[in-house]
């Protein structure tokens, strides 16, 4: 982890979320049903939740600057002491795309009811809990007694067909999407981890993640369905592959008991999942090819952990997105290079120990809690 430092507090950039109904625009205040309403209430408790946050930061003697996520730029968050991310974690990765200078960067969730949070540290309404809440986490901040998590980011550089090599400006926080920009088409590239051979892949997709990212979408991606644990183990039992394993009563194909508990085909199943998860500043990534194509994609090769990856793209339409905001188009015959980023290119992140958004889970990036069960093998 980082090292925590007490903080002046003078300068305070306070990034704020674009709102749903910011988005959907004014046509939805003229509609009455239960949707505009939930839109015009989210609007309303965010606005007074901005204007709350940054009465209360002024009034500690710090210059805010105030800037709506739709328009920061490197430079507004250049320079500052803080970096305070107000909205969710959509509203994190988008401002993480922006910051260059190693700026410390403060989540602070302004919907906790409707938005899990899972990068943000602080949980902020209108109210007077809210306002204790923030008053002591500045004077943590102040005093040093907080927590500096490093995330490392993908880095991805582009070497046009007929031309040269530059690096997207942009860094992924969570992850890169390279697929079809039609998602009824299928991607295919070719594809080489390191020292391994290149081989050609067919998908939907073909998901890098870092180990922010690997317990987000990538975990999703990963799960297996837990009937599916269950019909592996009855079919391995039924045919004598697992050994001392009784085998049920009846036959293993007409038997509707299970062979095992929910809870426990649930843990072998999150097991699987869990494998691909990586803490967030270790210096690897994960791949995923979602729903890869068979022959061109054996089980073995459509995940794994690698430093970086080459890949050449043969679509037609390809686009790649990152974090799911930023889309570049990607032509037919451009290669690829995605790679983890260094130190010096990591987002470090303020945290408070007691602050733990999964009940029961261990904190983000805690030793141990996200490293993956075995050595990984170069481009598997």
């Amino acid at each position: 982890n980082g090292v925590a430092r007490a903080l002046g507090l003078r300068r305070i950039a306070l990034v704020s979320k674009s709102t749903r109904l910011d988005r959907v625009g004014a046509a939805v205040l003229d509609v009455d049903d239960a949707l505009a309403h939930r839109l015009r209430d989210a609007h309303e408790r965010h606005a007074a939740a901005i204007d709350s946050l940054q009465t209360l930061l002024e009034k500690q003697g710090t210059q805010v600057t105030p800037v709506g996520v739709q328009n920061v730029q490197p430079e507004m968050l250049a320079g500052v002491d803080l970096v305070v991310c107000a909205g969710g974690d959509g509203t994190m990765l988008s401002t993480a795309a922006h910051m260059l200078d190693g700026a410390l960067l403060l989540g602070v969730n302004t919907d906790p009811e409707r938005s899990t949070g899972a990068l943000t540290s602080l949980s902020f309404e209108d109210d007077a809990a809210s306002a204790d809440q923030l008053l002591s986490a500045l004077d943590r901040l102040r005093r040093g007694t907080y927590q500096v998590q490093p995330r490392r980011r993908i880095v991805v550089r582009i070497r046009p067909v007929g031309g040269s090599e530059y690096t997207l400006p942009r860094l992924a926080l969570n992850d890169v999407f390279i697929s079809e920009r039609n998602s009824g088409r299928v991607f295919a590239c070719e594809a080489a981890g390191e020292g391994g051979p290149v081989r050609v892949r067919r998908s939907s997709g073909m998901l890098f993640a870092t180990g922010t990212g690997s317990t987000a979408r990538l975990r999703n991606q990963m799960r297996i369905d837990a009937r599916v644990v269950e019909h592996v183990l009855r079919e391995a039992i039924g045919r004598g592959l697992i050994a001392g394993a009784a085998e049920p009563p009846n036959s293993a194909h007409t038997a509707h008991a299970p062979v095992f508990s929910e809870p426990e085909c649930i843990g072998i199943a999150e097991s699987w999942s869990k494998r691909w998860m990586l803490s967030p500043d270790t210096p690897l990534m994960a791949y995923s090819l979602l729903e890869p194509i068979v022959p061109d994609c054996s089980p073995r090769n459509a995940a794994g952990h690698v430093q970086r990856m080459l890949v050449k793209s043969l679509g037609h339409n390809t686009v790649l997105t990152l974090d799911g905001f930023y889309e570049h188009p990607i032509r037919y015959g451009d290669e690829l290079t995605v790679a983890i980023g260094d130190e010096d290119t990591a987002v470090h992140t303020v945290h408070f120990p007691s602050h733990d958004v999964f009940s029961g889970a261990p904190p983000m990036g805690a030793a141990g809690a996200h490293a993956p069960l075995e050595k990984p093998a170069a481009g598997n």
